[in-house]
C-alpha cells in the first residue's frame, strides 16, 4: 500500500457495475478494493455506470484517498487527458469542434475552451469583428479546426493548442463571393433588426456607454452597440464648455444619460450633464422644506428680495413674506449682502425655484387680537405722553394720538392704570391695523345730554354750540386716517 500515491494514475480492471458505483481490482495490489463513485466520474453526460461499463472492462483512474483497505478513485486527470488526444487525433483533419470565447490575449489572439483544455486562436484566423467587438461576443461558442496539439512542460497549462478559423473563413468568402448581394442583404437586415432591437430596449433616463465617432465646436456624433447618438455642447458639462473638442476626442468612451429618444429620426439625444447633479439638487438634499437657512441679499424687485443660498443657488422672499409689522417689510431697508435667516417654504424641481419666508419664523402677537368694526371696549392705559396714550389690547400696545382720545384742550388727562373706553373704527389683523377712538364716544355722549335738554325744554332754541357739537361728531366718525403702530 506504501506505493500507492495520491494523485498517481493507475489502470484497473472493473469488478462490479452498480448505478452509481464500480469497483475495481488490480493485479499489482490484490489485497485492495477501489471505489469509484459516479459524482467523481468528472462527466456530467454519465448518469449510470451500467449503461457504460461491465465487469472486465478496463478503466484508468486517479487516486484520490486510501482507507485501510479502500482505495478511492476518480477520472479527473484521466479526462482531461482523453480530450487532449481527441484534440491530437484532430490536427490536419476536417473535424471542427465549438470552442467557447473568453478573453483577448493582447491583439495577438484569443484564449478559448473546449471541455476544460484552454486553446489559442491567432489574431489572424478569426474575424476582425471579434477584436472590435469582442464583448459582445464574449461567452459565444464558435466553430475552429485543430491545427496543433502538443504537450509543455508547464503545470499550469501542460497543452499547446492552436485552433484556426481560416479554412472557415475562406468557406464563408466563397460562399459570400457566390451570393454577395444577397449577403449584403442579409447583413443589412442583421444590423436593422439589432438596431431595432436596441432601440426598442433603451428608454429615457437609461444610462449607455457610447463611443465618440465625430466631435465639432459644439456637438458631437457617438455610436451605441447599433444605433446613432447626439451629444450637444451644452449637455456635456454643468461649468461652461466653448469647445467639444478640447474635452472629447474620437473613439473616446464616456457614459451619458439619454435624455430624448427621437422616434421618427431613429437617434438618441445624450447627457453628461444629467449624471451630475446640479448646486440646486445638492441644495435640496441637504435643505428640504422647512429647514432655516442664511443666505445673503443679491437683489430685489418690487415684489421682493432675490437670496443667494448657494453657488449659483437662489431664493425668492416675497415681500409679504418678510414680517407679519408692515414697518419692517419696506424693501429698502434690505441692502445688497445683507444675511438674512429664512425659511424654504417651497422648491418648484423643474424651474429650479425656492420660495422662503422670514414671517414664517416670527409670531404673529396680532393673532391674539379679536375685534369688529364698530365694537365699544373698555381698555387700560398703561403710558402717557403729551402727545398720546398707550392702551393694551389682548397683550398687544396701541398707541392713540391725543386727538382721538380728548374733546378739548381742557379735559383732564388720562393716567396710567386709568381703563379708557373706546370704538373701535377699524381693524386688519394682517396689516396690524387697530384704530381706536374715544373722543367720538364722548362727543356722541354730549350730543345725547344736549338731545335730552331739547327734549325737556321744547322753547330752547338750537344754537350754534349745537351745530357745532353735531359737525364734530359726523368727522370724527368720518375720518378714514389709518393709525397703526405698537409701542
Amino acid at each position: 500500500m506504501a506505493n500507492i500515491k495520491k494523485g498517481q494514475s493507475i489502470q484497473l480492471t472493473i469488478f462490479d457495475v452498480e448505478k452509481e458505483k464500480l469497483t475495481m481490482l488490480s493485479d499489482d495490489f490484490k489485497d485492495k478494493n477501489f471505489i469509484m463513485f459516479i459524482d467523481h466520474y468528472n462527466d456530467s453526460n454519465v448518469k449510470d455506470f451500467t449503461l457504460v461499463y461491465k465487469k472486465g472492462d478496463v478503466i484508468r483512474v486517479t487516486v484520490e484517498e486510501k482507507e485501510n483497505d479502500v482505495v478511492f478513485c476518480s477520472r479527473k486527470t484521466q479526462k482531461t487527458e482523453e480530450n487532449f488526444d481527441y484534440l491530437v487525433s484532430l490536427v490536419g483533419s476536417s473535424i471542427r469542434i465549438g470552442a467557447k470565447l473568453e478573453e483577448v490575449i493582447k491583439e495577438s489572439g484569443y484564449r478559448l475552451t473546449f471541455k476544460g483544455i484552454s486553446l489559442f486562436l491567432p489574431a489572424g484566423h478569426a474575424e476582425r469583428f471579434y477584436m472590435k467587438e469582442f464583448e459582445n461576443y464574449k461567452g459565444h461558442t464558435i466553430e475552429v479546426e485543430v491545427i496543433k496539439a502538443e504537450r509543455r512542460e508547464n503545470a499550469f497549462n501542460p497543452f499547446d493548442i492552436v485552433v484556426s478559423r481560416k479554412k472557415i473563413l475562406d468557406e464563408k468568402h466563397q460562399e459570400y463571393l457566390r451570393n454577395k448581394e444577397d449577403r449584403i442583404l442579409k447583413i443589412r437586415e442583421e444590423r436593422k433588426q439589432l438596431r431595432e432591437a436596441e432601440f426598442e430596449n433603451l428608454s429615457v433616463g437609461d444610462i449607455v456607454k457610447a463611443k465618440v465617432f465625430k466631435v465639432e465646436k459644439g456637438f458631437a456624433i457617438l455610436n451605441l452597440k447599433f444605433n446613432r447618438a447626439f451629444l450637444m455642447g451644452f449637455n456635456y458639462s454643468r461649468s461652461k464648455v466653448d469647445d467639444l473638442k478640447t474635452v472629447l476626442k474620437e473613439k473616446q468612451e464616456i457614459d451619458a444619460v439619454i435624455i430624448e429618444k427621437d422616434v421618427e429620426k431613429k437617434c438618441f439625444i445624450l447627457s453628461v450633464k444629467a449624471l451630475t447633479k446640479s448646486n440646486f439638487q445638492v441644495f435640496r438634499e441637504n435643505n428640504p422644506v422647512s429647514s432655516v437657512v442664511s443666505g445673503k441679499v443679491s437683489n430685489h424687485n418690487e415684489f421682493g428680495l432675490i437670496i443667494e443660498l448657494f453657488e449659483g443657488v437662489y431664493g425668492f422672499l416675497h415681500k409679504s413674506q418678510i414680517s407679519y409689522d408692515p414697518t419692517k417689510a419696506d424693501l429698502r431697508l434690505f441692502e445688497k449682502g445683507h444675511v438674512l435667516e429664512v425659511k424654504i417654504q417651497s422648491y418648484d424641481i423643474e424651474k429650479e425655484r425656492i420660495t422662503l419666508s422670514m414671517k414664517a419664523l416670527e409670531s404673529n402677537e396680532w393673532d391674539k387680537i379679536n375685534l369688529t368694526e364698530g365694537q365699544i371696549i373698555d381698555l387700560p392705559v398703561v403710558d402717557v405722553t403729551k402727545r398720546d396714550v398707550t392702551v393694551k389690547v389682548s397683550g398687544v400696545d396701541i398707541i392713540m394720538q391725543n386727538r382721538d382720545v380728548y374733546l378739548d384742550a381742557n379735559e383732564p388727562r388720562c393716567k396710567v392704570g386709568d381703563v379708557l373706553t373706546v370704538k373701535v373704527l377699524e381693524f386688519s389683523k394682517d396689516n396690524w391695523i387697530l384704530r381706536l377712538n374715544a373722543r367720538v364716544l364722548k362727543a356722541q355722549k354730549e350730543h345725547e345730554i344736549n338731545q335730552e335738554m331739547e327734549l325737556s325744554n321744547p322753547k330752547v332754541e338750537v344754537t350754534i354750540g349745537d351745530l357745532i357739537d353735531q359737525s364734530l361728531l359726523e368727522a370724527i366718525e368720518g375720518s378714514k386716517k389709518n393709525k397703526k403702530g405698537k409701542k
